[in-house]
C-alpha cells in the first residue's frame, strides 16, 4: 500500500476574467475561495512584492511582503481603492473584492495580492486558517 500526501492550498485567489493589467482610473476584481473556512473571516491585502513573504512560526508563508503597501491594505483599505477586503466568506467559503486602482498610482508598477482566511478566536499562527497564492497586477 502507497499512501501519497500532497500539501494541497485549498485558498485559492483569482482575478475576474484573467485582467492582471489595469490601468489608472479602472478596477480589478478578485474572487475569493477557501472551502475549508466557510463563514469565516478573511482579508485579502496587497504588497510591491512576494518573496520572501511572512513566514509564520509554523513555517507557513503568506506570499506577501510586509512593506508599506501591505500596512495601508490592512489597516487603510479604502485609501487605496480596495473595497470588501476585509470580511466574511459565504457558506461555501467564497468572497469577492474590487480593487479600484487610484489616480496617483504609478504605471508600470506591479502589485501583489494574497488572502488569509481567519478565526479570531485562536491565536496566530492557529488563527490562520488559509493562505492563498499570490495574485500580480500590473498598473498599465
Amino acid at each position: 500500500i502507497v499512501i501519497t500526501v500532497f500539501n494541497v492550498n485549498l485558498a485559492n485567489l483569482t482575478v475576474v476574467g484573467n485582467a492582471t493589467n489595469v490601468s489608472i482610473g479602472n478596477s480589478s476584481s478578485f474572487n475569493l475561495r477557501d472551502p475549508t473556512a466557510p463563514n469565516k473571516q478573511y482579508i485579502l491585502a496587497m504588497s510591491f512584492g512576494n518573496n520572501p513573504g511572512i513566514i509564520l512560526s509554523d513555517g507557513r508563508v503568506v506570499p506577501l511582503n510586509p512593506d508599506g503597501l501591505f500596512m495601508l491594505s490592512i489597516f487603510f483599505p479604502n485609501l487605496i481603492g480596495l473595497q470588501n477586503s476585509i470580511g466574511m466568506l459565504d457558506n461555501n467559503g467564497e468572497a469577492s473584492a474590487v480593487w479600484s486602482v487610484p489616480p496617483y498610482a504609478i504605471p508600470g508598477i506591479t502589485v501583489h495580492f494574497a488572502f488569509v482566511s481567519i478565526n479570531p478566536a485562536l491565536i496566530v499562527p492557529q488563527a490562520i486558517l488559509g493562505i492563498s497564492n499570490p495574485v500580480a497586477v500590473t498598473i498599465i
